[in-house]
């Protein structure tokens, strides 16, 4: 079972949800909220593609987490596999408080989010990867 393991993938995956856990932030809450609304708990809202009114999940649309991240990591000439991680209260976030708020300010500026409900969103995640798998 060890030998199964690899811990370069392990190590890339807890970097890149570190990039992830950046970007919870104002911007994509505010849209959030303003695109919702609450009801027991939970945020609904109306699908950004079958239009039905439902439990709402936020996607990038058009330009994916994926090419803002590597846009990002070109622009700023930044290797993820060399980014410091910790974790602080069970998440895992990026150490450099500049590279994080560098980061958080790029995504923000090019990301566009939408809602949409579980089927459609895993419709995309699939069509997305569809893209990017031979």
């Amino acid at each position: 079972m060890f030998s199964i393991f690899d811990q370069r993938k392990e190590d890339l995956k807890n970097r890149t949800e570190a990039f992830r856990n950046a970007i919870h932030n104002e911007y994509k809450i505010d849209f959030l909220y303003a695109n919702t609304r609450r009801i027991a708990g939970s945020r609904y809202g109306e699908c950004d593609r079958c239009k039905k009114d439902v439990k709402a999940c936020m996607d990038h649309f058009e330009t994916s987490f994926k090419y803002i991240l590597e846009s990002f990591c070109s622009t700023h000439n930044i290797t993820i596999g060399e980014i410091n991680i910790i974790w602080e209260d069970k998440t895992v976030v990026i150490e450099d408080l500049a590279v994080r708020n560098k980061w958080m300010e790029y995504h923000d500026k090019l990301v566009k989010y939408r809602i949409l409900c579980q089927p459609c969103n895993r419709l995309s995640s699939t069509r997305s990867l569809r893209k990017i798998l031979p």
